[in-house]
């Protein structure tokens, strides 16, 4: 009957006029603060929010107070959801990376048209990307594999679906256009902006790479081709003479040679493809001297082959190391058959002997260095070969004087500073290239790629400087290309 009445009464009132005062629904909202870490992307945000009247708003069974973001894709999120019954509360809280940033917020009561305007905010976030740094790309020198150093970065990729594991993956292209994967890491933590260094070895040891990207799992974020110089490991095979001589008991030629192979796996050759030794007699003739198994590392091993046989009536004045029945060889090496601790002793004495009809003063230019225990302007060994020419000897027999005194090291090393040699690459890391032994005809089992080093004494003081030659007589000791002073006195 009551509820009757008050229909009644608030038809009657409406009537006339008199409708009763309910007091509207409203919000406010105050930004305080709005900023976006730089390195995590994290959002962070200080707001102040009022609400007047929320049950009055029509909101139903849930009337939270909800903070709204305008992301720059026109899609709305819900930054803050609060349940203050207070007509002021603060709105304070924070939100991972985003894909897109804010440029606006709003307050508005859930579920009404109770809402304030949009007050634009200033945000920002970083691209969304993945570069890739190279820091060196290089190939081993022993093992022909690709070596690596470089650094993947990602910034804002924490939305990207990229499956599982979700790492980064270092690719690379031939010079045929095949892509293969070359490496992969775990992904830095920090999805936002984080970074990750590739280091490692791998890869094919008969392709030549062109390009490498990064790429973020299964996705299409990609650093897009990056252009590489990767030197082609190029084939071939070396041969170095160690010895080599005849048996004075019966004629038969004694070696030991070296063999080096050189990235020759895919090298088309027949079973059991060993290295072949073939020899070429003063009339051209051709045959085979030696074989004996290459190493198991087809990209860099030496062999060593040692023998006695051949010919006991012809001369050997060419050798040669081939591949089985390929085409791979090193060429032909002009040598004699009288070559020691790997020199050449009949080239030598050619070159010592030419090299003396061509000098003004032979004695002076050819044993450019010496010790000066004899007080003289002149070295000893100067000394030693003037007095030896005075008492009638030939350059040949001072020159075997030399080989019997010091060895045939101590020639060649006379020889390089006379500036009639050239010394080859260094073979060991024992001792200063500058120290090495001179092949004459020979070429040394070294890559390819590496130059040869020089040793002229382009910038040396003057011959006759008894300090330049004492510091280099000094180095000659210590490397044992000289033992004692007096063994060339003999040469006189």
């Amino acid at each position: 009957m009551r509820s009757v009445i008050g229909v009644l009464l608030v038809v009657v009132l409406s009537q006339i006029g008199l409708t009763p005062a309910f007091a509207a629904a409203s919000v406010t909202l105050t930004v305080n603060s709005f900023t976006r870490d730089a390195i995590t992307g994290t959002l962070t945000w200080n707001m102040t929010g009022t609400a007047v009247n929320k049950t009055d708003s029509g909101c139903g069974w849930s009337c939270n107070f909800q903070l709204l973001g305008q992301r720059s894709d026109g899609q709305q999120v819900v930054l803050q959801s609060n349940a203050a019954t207070t007509a002021s509360f603060a709105l304070a809280g924070s939100r991972g990376a985003d894909e897109f940033y804010i440029t606006a917020v709003r307050g508005i009561i859930q579920g009404t048209s109770v809402q304030t305007a949009w007050i634009a905010v200033s945000d920002s976030v970083a691209a969304r990307s993945l570069a890739l740094a190279i820091n060196s790309i290089s190939r081993s020198s022993t093992t022909g594999e690709l070596k690596w150093n470089l650094t993947a970065q990602q910034s804002n990729t924490s939305l990207v679906s990229c499956g599982y594991p979700c790492n980064v993956f270092i690719e690379v292209k031939t010079a045929t256009g095949a892509t293969t994967t070359l490496a992969q890491v775990a992904r830095p933590a920090n999805y936002y902006s984080g970074s990750v260094s590739v280091v490692g070895s791998g890869g094919s040891t008969t392709s030549t790479y062109t390009h490498i990207r990064a790429r973020l799992g299964s996705s299409s974020l990609t650093t897009g081709w990056l252009a590489i110089y990767d030197s082609a490991p190029r084939p071939f095979v070396s041969l170095a003479v160690n010895t080599l001589n005849r048996d004075p008991a019966n004629g038969q030629l004694i070696w030991n040679l070296a063999a080096m192979q050189y990235n020759s796996g895919s090298t088309p050759c027949s079973y059991p493809c060993n290295f072949v030794i073939e020899a070429k007699t003063s009339t051209g003739a051709t045959e085979t001297l030696a074989q004996a198994s290459r190493p198991a590392n087809y990209f860099s091993g030496t062999a060593t082959i040692s023998g006695r046989g051949g010919s006991t009536t012809s001369t050997y004045t060419y050798l040669r190391a081939r591949l089985g029945d390929s085409i791979l060889n090193s060429g032909w090496i002009r040598v004699s058959e009288n070559v020691q601790g790997g020199h050449d002793l009949d080239a030598a004495a050619a070159m010592w002997v030419a090299a003396a009809v061509l000098a003004a003063d032979p004695c002076l230019e050819l044993l450019p260095v010496g010790p000066h225990l004899g007080g003289s302007s002149l070295n000893d060994y100067q000394l030693a070969c003037k007095s030896g020419i005075l008492a009638g000897k030939s350059f040949s027999q001072i020159f075997l004087s030399l080989v019997q005194a010091f060895g045939v090291g101590a020639v060649s090393y006379f020889l390089v500073y006379a500036d009639y040699a050239d010394d080859p690459p260094a073979t060991t890391t024992e001792r200063p290239a500058e120290w090495v032994w001179v092949d004459y005809p020979f070429t040394q089992p070294v890559p390819p790629s590496t130059p040869p080093v020089v040793a002229r004494p382009v910038t040396a003081p003057p011959l006759l400087d008894p300090l330049y030659e004492n510091n280099i007589v000094a180095h000659m000791m210590r490397w044992g290309w000289i033992a004692h002073w007096g063994d060339l006195g003999a040469v006189g």
